[in-house]
């Protein structure tokens, strides 16, 4: 089977399967290791118990118990993947959104990676805020569809620096805001490592991730305590993704502030993600939205804004 590498559509599907299939490796990874955890241990709680009384009631729905996670873990498969999110595609057959609406919200993204050729082909981004679109036609007048856009002041300075390069990522999204359709254009592009501005010279600030804030300890060179900062956290598992991402930059906004203000590098935490047992279903998905997204995004901002970081 071959595919057609420099094609937005045929990029987008791959890039979004490429990255359910990462999620569902890890998934199935963690799965199998906390199953193997709770047999682990209800055969040791029905030892201890037959110790004492091998006639004792627990035993009957302890059994049960490990007879029900032992055919869990051998039928345990990947989850399936629908196309369109299944959310979206359950709607569909229960005929609560049109088919037309449907073609609309699932195809709502294309991509294209300028990785192949070194530049992107398919879609260009010009200096007087027009977006080409490759159609793929092969009529004269038909080859490109040009589309405007605008660029807020905020946004300004990181579109001087993708005109200068050749390299970039551009997706199309659309979305539906108060029942209209518009269209946002996503932009990513490497940022080349820069030396730090603020190392340990002069001492370190240590960050310690907890369930609801982060702790921030100032020391000098020798070690000694200075002065301490706690920066608290909402619940992020009441948040929708895009939100929940905004609100943790926001906050590891003010963890890179307080660096650049003692003039400091920052120490983490070896953190340990391969989670042994449960807290409860809420608590499970606050711990690992919070530490895999605030660490992944205060490493960015670390080395966007010259903070030496070391863990």
């Amino acid at each position: 089977m071959q595919f057609c590498h420099n094609n937005p559509y045929v990029n987008s599907l791959l890039i979004d399967n490429e990255t359910k299939l990462a999620q569902q490796q890890t998934w199935y990874k963690k799965r199998i290791k906390y199953m193997k955890h709770q047999i682990k241990a209800i055969r040791k709680k029905i030892k201890q118990i037959r110790e004492k009384n091998r006639y004792d009631r627990r035993l009957r729905g302890l059994y049960s118990r490990l007879s029900s996670v032992q055919n869990k873990l051998n039928v345990l498969r990947f989850k399936p993947i629908v196309f369109g999110t299944k959310q979206l595609f359950r709607q569909r057959i229960l005929d609560k959104i049109s088919r037309d609406e449907f073609r609309m919200r699932r195809d709502s993204s294309f991509c294209c990676v300028g990785k192949k050729q070194g530049v992107n082909l398919n879609l260009k981004v010009l200096p007087n805020m027009i977006l080409k679109v490759r159609t793929f036609s092969k009529e004269k007048g038909k080859k490109w569809l040009i589309i405007p856009f605008t660029v807020n002041y905020t946004q300004e300075k990181w579109f001087t620096e993708i005109l200068g390069l050749e390299l970039y990522q551009v997706e199309v999204v659309r979305r539906f805001i108060n029942g209209n359709i518009r269209y946002f254009a996503h932009i990513s592009y490497e940022i080349p490592e820069v030396e730090p501005q603020y190392s340990f010279e002069n001492g370190a600030v240590g960050l310690d991730m907890n369930y609801n804030f982060v702790s921030l300890c100032n020391v000098d060179k020798k070690g000694n305590f200075k002065s301490y900062h706690e920066v608290f956290f909402r619940n992020l598992h009441s948040y929708r993704k895009n939100k929940r991402v905004d609100y943790v930059s926001y906050k590891m906004d003010k963890v890179v502030n307080y660096c650049i203000n003692k003039q400091k590098g920052l120490v983490i935490e070896d953190l340990y993600f391969d989670q042994e047992f449960s807290y409860g279903k809420k608590r499970n998905r606050k711990l690992s939205n919070f530490k895999t997204t605030a660490l992944d995004l205060l490493e960015r901002k670390c080395i966007k804004r010259g903070v030496a970081i070391k863990k």
